[in-house]
């Protein structure tokens, strides 16, 4: 008596090779690693992972129908009529035909259920818990509609433009910000809470825009981690290249990134599996699955008319039919608590831009002109750019020791301000304070006094307060006043002589030695490079711990750990719609090499293989190649039987001659004649009597 799975198995085995192609690239987790034959295929494709894998990608009411279709497995079938009736009653009127006709295509194209009669067998199991929770409420049939509000579309670009420009002076404060006082990594990995607070405080900006920036330019590959003595986030080379780009060719850049990056800011600061904190900028942020439904988020938005906002809450909605395991997923974090993913979605679109905020008390978003032009892949910078308010080359000093900008500067102009002031407030006049502290880093750059009292002598409309010039003067003689350095080790001895010996030998001028007090000089040298040196010149060193006493050098031998190559994590890989095309057709392949050999063992199966120590393709394959390699060492004869090219039953007495790759060589003495046999079309080897 045939089973269900068998006879799902049968199903597939009728499936031509297009049908089998389509299965598998939309399964690929069917093909790892490739199935030896159908019924491993339809083994695998059974089990209650491989069943759910394959219902995230359905809609709210396909997998309702697939939820119907598994509460009345106990029945082994559904009849049409019997699904029909269930549905009416979830959906309160009849389910309409074209779309359950279109929920049953697609259930069968992922051979999720396959047709029996006048009926439907669902594969697997289901757990119908997890799916009634994904799709509890209201059951449609279609999509909900999205309400809209009309407004006018200049509002809606002016917001985004808005939205942009702050991006855009955000992003390039924060890497000014990381090049002055780089980001300390934690051991862990990411980045601390209080480091977190010092930039929004720098940046007197929100701890979630942070996570934003942060995520984002790392993924522009505008921020990195420099694995010095300390790791530490620094901006890169591409960040100069990207500061010189106009405002709207770096707004490009950025929104490009977001919208293909694997980094979801949302899952920051909640809690891993083990409760602990996921920090910024760490492995514990990054989701294959983000790009995916940044694409379904902004498509909602792309559908509305132009000049036409819609509520977040109809959009996620929306976004709960189109696939509703999946959402409930993507809204999981790791220790299983709920996070609003698509909420914060909505809102890293409107930070960068993308969504402009408008409506009665902004209620609702809408896409932006240059934000449709980017997700139809034309260029966005020209139309943001007309959006923008022109760079102005000059700035307001005030009496109160503020400078107003405005408008956005030249580059030139806001490298330099970045230097010698520190931002106040933000908007579409930028507020400048003056301070020493701000002071002091134009000093650490270079600048004299003079340099900075002819900065604001040429950069302002305004005169120059007298309060101004008092404390860049205070400042500047202040400046410097204790001084520190760095030194990669130091030379010490009670003999004020020795020391001086030494600072004058000419051998000892590689050191670079300093003399910083009689007895003490220090060098940039690393301390073993010192006592080298200076053993070789003559002179008795030698190296002393924190606490002054002698190092005692270890015989044991240093060797350092190895580490993983760079870039090999095998979590974040994906694979392209050409490599799941490949992988399939070899799938396909290793199926029909499996159909092949499966004809072959039941062929076998019908023989009367006699007596004596035979062997079966099954469960004794490995004493067979034990007794042929046994025969091939003793140069001994053996009869084989084995099914030929035809499918007929052939009995030989031959000599093994070598074994290896799944195939046998031997040789029939007999007629001398060779023969290269397949191990698994041998239904039995026995020795002689």
């Amino acid at each position: 008596m045939s089973t269900p799975r068998s006879e799902f198995a049968e199903h597939l085995r009728e499936l031509d090779e297009s049908e089998l192609l389509e299965l598998l690239s939309a399964r690929p987790d069917l093909m790892s690693p490739p199935p030896s034959d159908f019924d491993a295929l339809a083994a695998r494709a059974s089990t209650a992972t491989s069943v759910r894998l394959a219902a995230r990608g359905l809609d709210h009411f396909t997998l309702t129908v697939l939820h119907v279709l598994h509460e009345n497995a106990s029945t082994s079938l559904a009849a049409q009529s019997t699904v029909a009736e269930r549905l009416e009653q979830l959906l309160g009127e009849t389910a309409p035909e074209l779309a359950l006709r279109r929920a049953y295509i697609t259930l069968a194209r992922l051979a999720l259920i396959w047709a029996h009669g006048d009926g439907w067998r669902a594969t697997g199991e289901l757990d119908v818990d997890t799916t009634h929770r994904a799709t509890r409420g209201h059951v449609l049939a279609h999509p909900p509609e999205l309400p809209t509000i009309a407004v006018d579309p200049i509002s809606i670009d002016q917001a985004g433009a808005g939205s942009a420009a702050e991006l855009i002076r955000l992003t390039e404060q924060l890497l000014h910000t990381c090049s002055q006082q780089p980001i300390e990594q934690l051991r862990t990995g990411g980045v601390s809470t209080k480091e977190m607070r010092r930039l929004a405080s720098v940046l007197n900006a929100e701890p979630r825009t942070i996570a934003i920036l942060l995520e984002l330019s790392f993924a522009a590959g505008l921020l990195a981690l420099d694995d010095g003595p300390t790791a530490t986030w620094l901006p890169t080379v591409v960040f100069d290249h990207w500061r010189s780009d106009t405002a709207g060719q770096r707004w490009t850049s950025l929104a490009r990134t977001w919208l293909t990056m694997r980094r979801q800011p949302s899952l920051i600061e909640q809690r891993d599996s083990k409760t602990r904190r996921i920090a910024s900028l760490s492995a514990e942020v990054s989701r294959t699955s983000a790009p995916w439904l940044r694409e379904q988020l902004l498509s909602c938005f792309e559908q509305l008319p132009a000049g036409s906002v819609t509520p977040p809450a109809a959009v996620q909605e929306r976004l709960h039919w189109t696939a509703p395991l999946r959402i409930s997923d993507e809204e999981t974090a790791p220790d299983g608590s709920r996070v609003e993913t698509v909420g914060s979605l909505i809102g890293e679109a409107a930070t960068l831009g993308l969504l402009g905020v408008a409506g009665a008390a902004g209620q609702g978003y809408g896409l932006t002109s240059f934000g449709r032009e980017l997700l139809r892949g034309k260029d966005p910078a020209p139309t943001l750019s007309a959006l923008l308010p022109e760079p102005v080359d000059h700035v307001l000093v005030q009496a109160d020791l503020t400078v107003i900008a405005p408008g956005p500067l030249i580059e030139r102009l806001a490298q330099a301000m970045g230097l010698v002031a520190q931002v106040e407030s933000a908007g579409s006049a930028t507020v400048y304070r003056v301070t020493p502290q701000s002071l002091r880093h134009a000093f650490d750059a270079g600048w004299t006094r003079d340099d900075v009292q002819r900065f604001f002598v040429d950069s302002s409309a305004t005169p120059i307060p007298q309060a101004l010039s008092y404390l860049i003067d205070d400042t500047a003689r202040r400046h410097g006043g204790l001084r520190a350095g760095a030194a990669a080790a130091y030379l010490r001895s009670d003999d004020e002589s020795l020391i001086a010996a030494v600072l004058s030998d000419p051998r000892c001028t590689e050191l670079r030695l300093r003399g910083l007090a009689p007895t003490v000089a220090v060098t940039p040298c690393a301390p073993q490079t010192l006592v080298g040196l200076l053993r070789t010149a003559g002179y008795a060193a030698a190296t002393e711990d924190a606490s002054g006493a002698l190092v005692v050098r270890s015989s044991q031998q240093r060797r350092v750990a190895h580490s993983p190559r760079a870039g090999s994590d095998p979590h974040t890989a994906t694979r392209t719609n050409e490599q799941l095309h490949r992988d399939a057709w070899h799938a396909i392949e290793r199926l029909r090499s499996g159909e092949e050999r499966r004809r072959v063992l039941q062929r076998i199966a019908k023989l009367d293989t006699g007596s004596g120590p035979e062997l079966g393709i099954g469960a004794g394959s490995e004493a067979m190649v034990g007794l042929i390699g046994e025969c091939i060492t003793e140069k001994r004869q053996l009869w084989i039987r084995f099914v030929d090219a035809h499918g007929g039953i052939q009995r030989r007495l031959v000599r093994p001659l070598a074994l290896g790759d799944g195939y046998l060589r031997a040789e029939d003495e007999r007629n001398e004649t060779s023969h290269t046999l397949a191990l698994h079309r041998i239904a039995s080897a026995t020795l002689p009597d």
